[in-house]
């Protein structure tokens, strides 16, 4: 039997970057996974693997971030301000100044009406 080798092979599928580290969420239906990609936040389709938005604030980078239905907050590092996002739409909803230090952790309780704040001084609001 004489075998041939295929040599030169064509992708079926291609994937931009979409984590470079730090925090990953699920969304609660598991449709869509919520990463640290540089300094955004790319919100991508679980079952395609495919980049819906990518939320950034220009010359700032992402400290954390926090997820709960349809709210997305980021904070980010150089301005210390949190923002509120509609994720599906990738519109910026409400701003505001949480900490006077970077943020470093954030989370929503379990109602999704209260969100905590941890910041680099030490501080949780």
């Amino acid at each position: 039997r004489d075998l041939k080798l295929r040599k030169n092979y064509s992708p079926l599928k291609t994937y931009q970057p979409f984590f470079t580290g730090g925090k990953v969420q699920i969304s609660d239906d598991g449709e869509y996974m919520f990463c640290v990609c540089d300094s955004t936040v790319a919100v991508i389709k679980t079952e395609t693997l495919s980049i819906i938005h990518t939320l950034e604030e220009e010359e700032d980078s992402v400290s954390s971030f926090a997820v709960s239905n349809e709210i997305l907050v980021i904070a980010w590092r150089n301005s210390h301000l949190l923002r509120q996002y509609d994720w599906k739409n990738g519109i910026c909803t409400r701003q505001w100044k949480g900490h006077t230090a970077t943020i470093i952790a954030m989370e929503f309780d379990i109602s999704s009406t209260l969100l905590a704040t941890g910041s680099s001084d030490g501080i949780i609001k």
